[in-house]
């Protein structure tokens, strides 16, 4: 919306196919571009993470989701946290209960860093939130067995090189540098 002459413009129009259909979440900006995500379409028809470079007017497909173990249906918006960008699928992953997945912009790679099983969540539909250098999310189902299954607030632990390497040295035994946790 340009408020200075009150009027809009269509930048582009999804064509339902390889470049996404149903854009269903916000936008977001890192270093100049608009990211963001459809929740169909693409190579198999199961969303796409996409670019908007606004001063070349161009729209680049990043990443097609290919359900299963890859996660299928992007519908969260993404975040931004130290230089990647974070979302979730509702649906793929192991148990086809949704995955957590990183794109990296700097060298245009895509990553599912979880998989929700049931017992720690499934089907996140609401974006991540960033407080205190932890990502915080919520999902529609999932949780302890005995507690109904209705849904969970999950928490990501990241832990950057750095912190790795200074965890090591200290010689204590590292098995990953990410954790979900409920």
């Amino acid at each position: 919306y340009d408020p200075i002459n009150k009027s809009t413009e269509v930048v582009y129009s999804f064509q339902g196919q390889d470049d996404g259909a149903n854009p269903w979440a916000a936008l977001i900006e890192y270093k100049g571009l608009l990211y963001g995500t459809t929740l169909e379409g693409g190579v198999v028809g199961r969303g796409t993470l996409f670019r908007y470079n606004p001063n070349e007017k161009t729209t680049e497909v990043v990443h097609s989701f290919r359900g299963e173990e890859g996660g299928a249906y992007p519908y969260p918006a993404l975040i931004e946290y130290k230089g990647l960008l974070y979302g979730t699928t509702i649906y793929g992953g192991v148990r086809g209960q949704g995955t957590l997945f990183t794109y990296n912009p700097n060298d245009n790679t895509t990553e599912v860093v979880h998989r929700f099983q049931g017992e720690d969540g499934a089907n996140p539909l609401a974006a991540l939130i960033e407080y205190k250098g932890l990502l915080y999310g919520t999902t529609r189902l999932g949780g302890e067995e005995g507690k109904g299954k209705v849904g969970t607030i999950f928490r990501v632990t990241l832990l950057d090189e750095k912190e790795v390497e200074k965890l090591v040295e200290n010689s204590i035994n590292v098995k990953l540098s990410l954790k979900v946790s409920v």
